[in-house]
């Protein structure tokens, strides 16, 4: 089922992102080694450090720095030392940095490549704005994904919302129509729940929610001892909490009579469940109705579909409760 929305796996720090494996080389080495070492390694950069310093950065290389730079001057890569055209003036960056803090950086100051240094100023690492940016791009597809998820869920029970509901209904019955596939609805409404709530309290009212939903989610029968109507929807079908302590159960390329028997098992599995009451006081027996309505035997649109489900949920009501009504 849908998960509420987090960030705790998004990489947040330089740390998380910058490659550890740093590449080297002496400021009297040549161009041409460095050259060699950028290609081999296929990165853009590399360090230049001072090994005899403990490898304190002094500055950094790159295919920019090769191509532009040794060119204006006219300088053979095998001639010249690193040195003379490596960048000295430095911007570092450590690994507690923000990546949005970093990006601002690099962006201000046209930075492709950065260093990210020790407290002692040794390099540990480098970020390139390739990666910083893809990065970021990755950040926020993930975000928009989880977001728009989270928007399709309720709060309180993890199951699908009205919202999804609505869309994927609709998107469920052009594909019905398509493949000639029969599609029904069992709309479930918690019998007496207000009475519950006055009795027990919101609190418990909520809870009770929650164990109904958790009823509705797709997942393995447990093997019993007892002699109860165990019930467990296919993972195909879509359980939604439309409001209140109303819920709708999506049984894709299942009859009515298919419907009908899953609906059943629904409603005896909440008729033998116990719930929890008041701290200390006995569970409660709670009870179900529901009303079954199938496409395109009773409705050919989702409107008319939703509509006829909810009527044979009232008149599942008004014979009493704790019923299955199949609409006719």
């Amino acid at each position: 089922m849908p998960r509420k929305f987090q960030m705790k796996n998004h990489v947040k720090t330089i740390g998380d992102l910058m490659v550890r494996k740093v590449i080297a080389v002496s400021p009297d080495a040549t161009v041409a080694e460095a050259a060699r070492l950028i290609s081999a390694n296929e990165i853009g950069c590399v360090a230049v450090v001072e090994k005899k310093k403990g490898k304190k950065l002094i500055g950094i290389i790159s295919e920019r720095d090769i191509t532009v730079k040794l060119a204006a001057k006219k300088r053979s890569p095998t001639r010249t030392k690193v040195k003379k055209i490596m960048s000295t003036k430095l911007f570092t960056v450590n690994m507690e940095d923000s990546l949005v803090k970093v990006a601002g950086m690099m962006h201000k100051h046209h930075i492709r490549h950065i260093p990210v240094v020790d407290k002692e100023n040794m390099i540990v690492g480098i970020l390139s704005i390739r990666d910083l940016l893809t990065r970021i791009e990755a950040n926020l597809r993930t975000l928009v994904k989880e977001r728009t998820r989270d928007l399709n869920v309720d709060a309180l029970t993890g199951l699908y919302n009205y919202r999804f509901f609505n869309n994927y209904l609709e998107a469920e019955i052009v594909r019905s129509a398509r493949h000639g596939h029969h599609l029904s609805l069992l709309f479930v409404d918690i019998d007496r729940f207000k009475v519950f709530n006055d009795t027990f309290g919101h609190a418990r009212g909520d809870i009770l929610l929650k164990e109904i939903a958790d009823l509705l989610k797709a997942k393995d029968t447990p093997k019993t001892a007892q002699r109860k109507v165990e019930f467990s929807s296919r993972k195909s079908d879509i359980p939604v909490r439309v409001g209140g302590d109303e819920f709708i159960l999506i049984l894709p390329e299942t009859s009515k009579e298919g419907a009908l028997f899953c609906a059943e098992r629904l409603r005896q599995a909440v008729e033998q469940r116990l719930f929890l009451g008041k701290t200390g006081q006995a569970k409660q027996h709670v009870t179900i109705s529901i009303g079954v309505a199938e496409f395109p035997l009773d409705a050919t649109n989702k409107k008319d579909l939703v509509d006829k489900a909810d009527a044979a949920l009232y008149q599942a009501k008004q014979l009493g409760r704790n019923r299955v009504y199949v609409y006719a």
